[in-house]
């Protein structure tokens, strides 16, 4: 629920409640909500940061904010800001899978332009220990069940009637790839999910919802301060998670003995700027043992790069 919660220097307040009566989120109303079905996280935190800079009424204490967040006006400053964007037209971009570059213009004039690093702790408002307390309850909320549409135009043919997936993207390693497996038969694509391909079934597995319905996935996540916790999610659930989450889910087969296959499974969230990476021991007989429970490793919220470099990086590229 959203509520208008009161106007400071003549903008419009409001706040996000959950069905728990928790405020979720308060900032200025500076974006409709029909803006917002895309980068919502993004937008909400442009909001609640100028409302943020304008609670600040020492100029340099707000500068040392604004380094400290890594957080440029490229074009305009903090002073006047909300009239430069009164009635201006919006675009966010980004810059290298590093930055965000949110810009208001008029007539086609840009009016104002700031940056700020793809961070999740700096775009959510929460520290890391707090954001990793929060992945098992952002895991559960999503349902076991989910569409994926593919497209079957462009694939690439393996072996026995096995089509892979083009084009075939890679993570760092050449091992670690994007790639989902298909039969066809008669112009008909199938999963690929039997005993004869357990690499490629495994591989789907993880990308391709509804595969892992039942199959419960027990995962130990690693906490800050050498803590951990543990739960338990099915493999479907895990996976609709990703793909609501925008990830990239990236895969690769570890190794291999005669009761078990170990595989590395790496979630990317390119829009808020950290990784996810499991290390799955799977069954040989997950496919037909239905009670059989898979079992992983995890380091959640991996930065996928440097946070400290990006402010000087940023100050000295040309615009």
């Amino acid at each position: 629920m959203s509520i208008e919660a009161g106007v400071l220097h003549n903008q419009p307040l409001y706040a996000n409640i959950n069905d728990k009566g928790t405020i979720t989120h308060i900032g200025f109303r500076l974006f409709p909500d029909e803006l917002k079905t895309e980068s919502k996280d993004v937008l909400e935190f442009i909001e609640r940061y100028f409302l943020e800079l304008s609670l600040i009424l020492d100029d340099n204490q707000r500068s040392r904010k604004m380094q400290d967040d890594k957080f440029i006006f490229l074009l305009g400053n903090y002073k006047g800001w909300d009239s430069l964007i009164d009635g201006a037209d919006f675009r966010l971009s980004k810059v290298d899978d590093k930055y965000y570059e949110a810009t208001w213009s008029k007539n086609g004039v840009d009016r104002l332009s700031v940056a700020f690093p793809i961070w999740c702790e700096l775009l959510t408002g929460m520290p890391l220990n707090e954001i990793q307390k929060t992945l098992y309850r952002s895991v559960k909320k999503y349902p076991d069940s989910l569409q994926l549409v593919e497209n079957f135009t462009d694939m690439i043919k393996l072996d026995d009637s096995v089509y892979v997936t083009n084009p075939v993207k890679h993570y760092e390693l050449a091992e670690l790839i994007d790639s989902r497996y298909y039969f066809k038969n008669d112009e008909m694509f199938y999963v690929v999910y039997d005993e004869s391909h357990l690499g490629y079934s495994i591989a789907n597995l993880f990308h391709i919802p509804n595969l892992g319905y039942g199959r419960e996935l027990q995962i130990e996540q690693s906490l800050y301060g050498f803590k951990s916790i543990t739960f338990t999610v099915s493999v479907s659930k895990w996976v609709s998670y990703c793909l609501n989450e925008d990830m990239n889910v990236y895969f690769a087969i570890e190794n291999e003995t005669a009761e078990n296959i170990k595989a590395v499974v790496l979630a990317e969230n390119k829009n808020m700027g950290y990784n996810h990476l499991l290390s799955v021991t799977v069954p040989k007989d997950f496919i037909s043992n239905p009670a059989v429970r898979l079992t992983a490793t995890l380091n959640a919220f991996i930065p996928t790069h440097n946070i400290r470099s990006l402010y000087q990086e940023y100050k000295n590229k040309e615009k």
